[in-house]
């Protein structure tokens, strides 16, 4: 038995036997449900006025794909993390997450 994945959602089994030659079999799946994931990476809050570390990913999606916003201040990306700089003491800051997945922007996560 040869198994031969060709896109997706679709996979040929090639059975050699005489009386079976090819079954064409199509499914659906899903993986695992989109998701991310914003962690401070060294303190539990940010701060204003100071350079706040962050990390951003999301599974399944190149770092170079992931678009990261923040309300209430600026975001800066520094290797593989972020810095988030709040302007305003006080103000909640959201971190919006996109990735651009077959050129476009999709699964917009607000942290």
């Amino acid at each position: 038995m040869k198994e031969n994945l060709s896109g997706a959602d679709e996979l040929t089994i090639r059975i050699r036997k005489a009386r079976l030659s090819v079954i064409h079999l199509k499914h659906e799946y899903e993986v695992a449900r989109p998701s991310m994931t914003v962690s401070p990476t060294k303190m539990n809050v940010l701060y204003a006025g100071l350079a706040n570390p962050l990390s951003v990913s999301v599974p399944g999606i190149s770092q170079t794909n992931v678009k990261v916003s923040v309300t209430n201040g600026r975001i800066e990306q520094n290797g593989q993390g972020y810095i988030i700089y709040p302007d305003k003491v006080g103000v909640e800051s959201v971190v919006s997450v996109n990735a651009q997945i077959d050129g476009t922007l999709k699964n917009n996560w607000n942290h």
